[in-house]
């Protein structure tokens, strides 16, 4: 986009005023000769707001007394030449003419594309005070458009802690249960009529050694079978090891020839590598039939301990007694306990998965970052923030030499944010103009590659604009 000409009508200060644009066009002037007026001036006639997109204050543009405002542009886009003209009554109302025909607002939109993308890259100032979330928005959307595996991330994120949350609710119902569970033990072991009561914790431990018998009973029998198993297939082996071997001079079994020496000597290698191996076969299995019955021995004396000390608990409550707890409250107990055990488990994996995510998510924030300030040389983008507890937040920040944006000078701004601004118009069909408010703090500037528009304050001297090609 190049914008040509530019006449102002009754806007603020300017009652009558024409100006043509080249390349490079200088403003100078004393403070209030209208030198910033010119940019709001532009963007009031393109998109029909002021510089921070407000529609509602345009109406503080028209000078004190007039009864309308108009604000001409002569644009060069697309390789054509367009007149726009803008105007406005008092009330705010104002009406869009293309090439000096009446037409619709989104005529205009549709010829000069987003309003964001022109008001940021005109006005440099404008884009490091938008809103975090707006200005966030507009980078990610300019430079990482393929951003989704971080929102999906995201959205997987939200997921597991809505499950971690899930589970906390599920195990405080299944404690309460517990709880409830336990006071009912207590009270059918308070309700039975014996000089000693049979304590909760009594019966938990006989339920458990009951368990534990059985369990080991059963590890006694696999033990024995694998024993067995063990125990053929050895006997096979020492079987195939005591085969008959043909020596020297002897027939061939199969054929009936005699078998030379050097074949008989061959033969002996290659029986002597069997046996060999035969060997090493029956010493491991040798080996594990050992382990196996010293595994069994221990299962054994396991079991013995786990009996005597069932016993234990039988002789000294009557046997009537012991059958008569509440069984059904133990086994509802036992159960609530393995659910509990679970959730909690449950929870740990889900707790090592969401670090797992935060970590790629880490990941992704550092990739995404150096994509977009790899085109920087003195300014960074921040897009994250790391919270105390490792967590990700988005973020919007901009440094220029590793000081934040908010503390810089006010040619540090302008030369940290043509560096934003010259990436925005990069690789772009049709480059936005650039309007440098305040230059006179800035002495060497290097020159950006777009129209531009500068404004300087010379004490004294009127408004001037000077046109460089």
């Amino acid at each position: 986009m190049f914008i040509k000409s530019l006449e102002l009508t009754n806007f603020k200060c300017h009652s009558s005023t024409r100006f043509e644009f080249g390349k490079t066009n200088h403003f100078f002037g004393d403070n209030y000769t209208g030198k910033s007026s010119v940019g709001e001036a532009i963007v009031f006639n393109l998109f029909g707001v002021t510089k921070h997109g407000i529609k509602g204050y345009v109406k503080e543009y028209l000078q004190e007394g007039k009864n309308s405002m108009k604000v001409d542009v002569v644009l060069q886009t697309h390789q054509q030449e367009y007149r726009l003209t803008r105007t406005m009554n008092p009330k705010g109302t104002t009406s869009v003419y293309l090439n000096n025909k009446k037409v619709k607002e989104s005529e205009f939109k549709q010829l000069l594309g987003d309003y964001s993308r022109f008001i940021y890259s005109f006005f440099p100032d404008v884009f490091p005070e938008e809103e975090k979330s707006n200005a966030r928005s507009y980078i990610v959307k300019s430079f990482l458009p393929e951003i989704d595996e971080f929102y999906e991330l995201e959205k997987e994120k939200s997921h597991i802690i809505k499950q971690q949350k899930d589970i906390e609710s599920s195990r405080n119902f299944y404690e309460g249960q517990r709880s409830l569970l336990k006071r009912q033990i207590e009270s059918l072991n308070e309700k039975q009529n014996n000089a000693a009561p049979i304590s909760l914790e009594t019966q938990i431990k006989k339920q458990q050694l009951d368990k534990e018998v059985k369990s080991i009973t059963m590890k006694l029998e696999e033990t024995i079978k694998e024993g067995i198993e063990l125990k053929t297939k050895l006997n096979t082996l020492k079987e195939k090891q005591n085969e008959p071997y043909f020596y020297i001079s002897e027939q061939c079994p199969t054929c009936h020839q005699t078998v030379s020496n050097s074949q008989a000597h061959n033969i002996q290698l290659e029986h002597e590598k069997k046996k060999n191996v035969l060997q090493n076969e029956i010493d491991f299995l040798e080996k594990e039939l050992e382990d196996q019955r010293r595994q069994y021995s221990n299962l054994a004396k396991n079991k013995t301990i786990l009996e005597d000390e069932l016993e234990k608990i039988k002789k000294a409550f009557p046997n009537e007694r012991l059958d008569d707890h509440p069984s059904q409250q133990l086994n509802e107990l036992e159960k609530v306990e393995n659910i509990i055990a679970e959730l909690f488990q449950k929870k740990i994996d889900l707790a090592d998965d969401l670090k797992k995510l935060k970590q790629q998510l880490g990941q992704l924030a550092n990739q995404y970052q150096s994509q977009i300030n790899q085109y920087y040389t003195h300014t960074k983008v921040a897009l994250f923030k790391q919270l105390k507890n490792g967590e990700l937040r988005p973020d919007f920040q901009i440094t220029y030499n590793n000081r934040p944006y908010r503390v810089l000078s006010n040619s540090e701004k302008i030369r940290c944010m043509l560096e934003i601004i010259t990436e925005f118009n990069k690789d772009q069909d049709n480059t936005v103009p650039i309007f440098l408010d305040n230059l006179e703090s800035i002495t060497h500037l290097t020159h950006p590659t777009t129209q531009v528009f500068t404004a300087t304050v010379k004490k004294g001297l009127p408004l001037t604009l000077k046109v460089k090609d």
